[in-house]
């Protein structure tokens, strides 16, 4: 993560998908992130792949090792930094709005 007050100059922040979640299949890191802003909320849309963890890091062609889940969380700025909490339960609305 990234902040810069003038677009100029840039200051990493740290990362926000780098620690597992609680949920089931989130206790891996979060993969392939897009954000949706719906209203005065974003969220954050990421992959895990629930049978990726140690020694079995990488793709070897199983299933367990395949397998992706779909999260989401609510990203918020606290304090002035950007914040996932990714145990945090969400209340999604995906109708349309128009």
């Amino acid at each position: 993560m990234l902040r810069s007050d003038d677009l100029t100059t840039w200051e990493h922040r740290g990362l926000i998908l780098d620690k597992p979640g609680s949920r089931p299949d989130d206790g891996t890191i979060g993969l392939h992130a897009d954000v949706v802003v719906q209203g005065g909320t974003a969220y954050v849309f990421y992959f895990t792949h629930p049978g990726r963890v140690a020694p079995v890091t990488d793709d070897d062609g199983t299933y367990a090792t395949r397998r992706s889940s779909l999260q989401v969380a609510a990203a918020r700025v606290v304090d002035g930094s950007l914040r996932c909490d990714r145990d945090e339960p969400v209340r999604l609305d995906l109708s349309a709005a128009f």
